[in-house]
């Protein structure tokens, strides 16, 4: 297995020429890769756009398995699977989490003209996947999440957490405590990112918590990001299953908690099978 890299090299540089072409790095053992994107030796290039992709058994950054990986954008926290289309250089660059990859690349989707350098930065330890500093999050949850028409509230009013950290987002809690539903809860629409937190299951029986990625609450119609089954009398800690650098979710958070793991399942669970909390920005 490879080994974190002690240090850190300097800008390694890529030029595509052509539609098709690639630009690729070798990421093995370095946890973040910052990716610029300028004119190539043509001094200018129109109609480009690349998909960012990695790797973990290719040995030269073409051969092997591919597969879709997000950037943020350094000056905003927007994610993104592609570069989007661009005939000059953007004003900002693509930041990735390569922790446990071997290769990343930029794969040119489309090139109407001249050539584009792509140059990546490589840093062997980081925090965290997105490497700005969040706007303040101002906005207050004033109310319990409601389940759906005619159904019952889960827990009490969620408080956010007044402590910040030095150079990050404020974090919030979202209060976990299971009705005699299938708990269908939106926790925060638009981008989020789970980072933590704790559920504990006081039934007798096996309980599914199941995570989604949407704007309005989630239903037995959505399929989940995830399912997390907790076992009877037993609790999980969330930083455990989604890891240290947090599951980032673009369109809004949410959750259904169930009696079954189908994804469909409407088995309802009964009041405080499972309670505990979210954390999440």
């Amino acid at each position: 297995m490879p080994q974190a890299k002690p240090f850190t090299p300097g800008p390694i540089r890529n030029e595509i020429v052509a539609n098709g072409g690639v630009a690729r790095w070798n990421v093995a053992g370095y946890a973040l890769a910052t990716v610029f994107i300028k004119p190539g030796n043509t001094g200018a290039f129109a109609g480009f756009n690349g998909t960012f992709e990695v790797s973990i058994d290719s040995t030269d950054g073409i051969d092997g398995q591919w597969v879709a990986i997000q950037g943020n954008r350094s000056n905003a926290n927007t994610i993104e699977l592609l570069t989007g289309a661009l005939s000059a250089a953007p004003a900002y660059a693509h930041v990735f989490n390569v922790a446990g990859y071997n290769w990343l690349r930029v794969r040119a989707t489309a090139l109407t003209s001249g050539s584009v350098y792509l140059t990546a930065s490589l840093a062997a330890y980081a925090p965290s996947l997105n490497t700005n500093t969040p706007s303040a999050v101002t906005a207050t949850i004033s109310g319990a999440p409601v389940l759906g028409a005619g159904t019952a509230v889960i827990g009490q009013t969620l408080p956010t957490v007044s402590a910040t950290l030095a150079s990050g987002p404020t974090l919030l809690i979202a209060r976990v405590a299971t009705a005699a539903t299938t708990n269908d809860t939106l926790v925060r629409a638009g981008v989020a990112r789970l980072v933590g937190g704790r559920l504990v299951n006081t039934s007798a029986a096996v309980r599914f918590v199941k995570l989604y990625a949407k704007a309005t609450a989630p239903t037995s119609a959505d399929t989940p990001i995830m399912t997390i089954p907790i076992p009877a009398g037993q609790a999980v800690d969330l930083a455990d299953v989604i890891g240290s650098f947090g599951l980032n979710i673009a369109l809004g958070l949410g959750y259904r908690i169930t009696n079954l793991v189908a994804d469909n399942d409407t088995t309802a669970t009964a009041a405080n099978d499972v309670v505990g909390a979210l954390i999440y920005v």
